[in-house]
């Protein structure tokens, strides 16, 4: 760096940004703990052997000490971990285990960590995605992806679809006791069907998603719950946006956080919209995100453009498609893209929720 480069330079915004750099970094490399600690349970067992040392842990936990003394050390210094000097035990914080070991909790984010442990193993394949444009097929990424997706999520599925996001659409609880035929597009593992299925046995559920294995997944966890002896839940591997969809069949059709990865969203819009019986009801949970960049400036919005990189976007252009990515439907674009399928009423609903944005959408006025 020259004098000249030198006396032009703002010091303290240097330094600032040098101070964010090493904050970030060392946020990465707490992730990466997270994920081996996710993968081996090692949360779950510091929570249920902890307070304890480094020699107990590892003991107990059946890893290597040095190993363990590194992952203890490192969460110790992110935050994560609580660490006594005077015995040298670790604990695992009851409310830092709120996020990282209580599957289906209300806060519960740890499968992130495994969905993330799938992305990096594409970062290769992503590196020529960047210079050719083309994209990663859905088939290329690893069981890890689908199955951390299933756990994150189950977490929506289980405190607030029923409670909050079905409650908040007038008459719907009523008409779902009674009894109608619902689709859940992009159905995933089929958390979402199994949650509303048990919680509503007169009505009858049909999962539809393009990723064999998730439909596997899906089959298999309803099976575990015995809903298949009800009759009342169906799965299917299927591209609706290819196949199509039988015209005016379903009372209600859902679709969490899925429209953004598919190549064909449009096109998937006017086909539930013709599949939706004239009184149906569309839900559509999407990304809470804005029209403007500066409005998503934050931990969110970097979250959200890393994830659309890491996956979102990039299946969609791998399947020759629009690459809408995760930011990519605002409630401008939901409005837009809605309006341009038929649909004539499209209502955001009042959420308190810093990820997630639902839409209540109707054929008619």
């Amino acid at each position: 760096m020259n004098d000249e480069t030198k006396k032009n330079l703002d010091e303290t915004k240097l330094n600032s940004f040098m101070d964010k750099i090493f904050n970030d970094l060392s946020g990465s490399y707490a992730t990466l703990l997270c994920i081996i600690g996710d993968r081996l349970d090692l949360f779950k067992k510091l929570e249920k052997y902890g307070p304890t040392t480094s020699q107990v842990f590892a003991k107990k936990s059946n890893i290597n000490e040095r190993y363990a003394k590194e992952w203890l050390y490192g969460l110790t210094c992110a935050k994560y971990l609580e660490y006594n000097p005077d015995d040298h035990t670790f604990t695992l914080p009851q409310e830092h285990a709120q996020l990282l070991t209580k599957e289906g909790g209300p806060v519960f984010v740890a499968g992130m960590y495994q969905s993330m442990f799938a992305e990096v193993k594409n970062l290769e394949k992503l590196l020529d995605v960047f210079e050719n444009g083309k994209g990663i097929s859905i088939e290329d990424y690893d069981k890890n992806e689908f199955e951390g997706m299933e756990r994150m999520t189950s977490s929506w599925f289980e405190n607030l679809l029923v409670q909050e996001w079905i409650s908040s659409i007038p008459g719907l609880n009523n008409k779902l006791k009674k009894g109608i035929k619902v689709a859940d597009i992009g159905c995933g593992r089929g958390k979402a069907i199994i949650k509303l299925a048990k919680t509503f046995p007169n009505s009858k559920f049909y999962g539809y998603d393009i990723h064999k294995e998730s439909i596997e997944g899906a089959k298999l966890n309803a099976k575990r719950e015995g809903l298949f002896d009800n009759d009342n839940v169906f799965f299917k591997i299927l591209d609706i946006t290819k196949e199509g969809l039988p015209e005016n069949e379903y009372d209600l059709i859902t679709t969490f956080d899925v429209i953004h990865d598919m190549a064909q969203p449009y096109n998937a819009l006017e086909i539930i919209r013709k599949s939706l019986k004239d009184d149906g009801t569309y839900l559509l949970l999407e990304i809470n995100t804005k029209d403007k960049l500066e409005d998503n400036i934050g931990p969110f919005g970097t979250l959200f453009y890393g994830w659309s990189i890491m996956y979102c976007m990039t299946v969609s252009l791998g399947d020759g498609g629009e690459g809408l990515g995760t930011a990519g439907l605002p409630e401008s674009k939901v409005k837009e893209y809605c309006t341009r399928a038929g649909f004539k009423y499209i209502k955001k609903i009042d959420l308190d929720n810093p990820f997630n944005s639902l839409y209540e959408i109707k054929k008619g006025n």
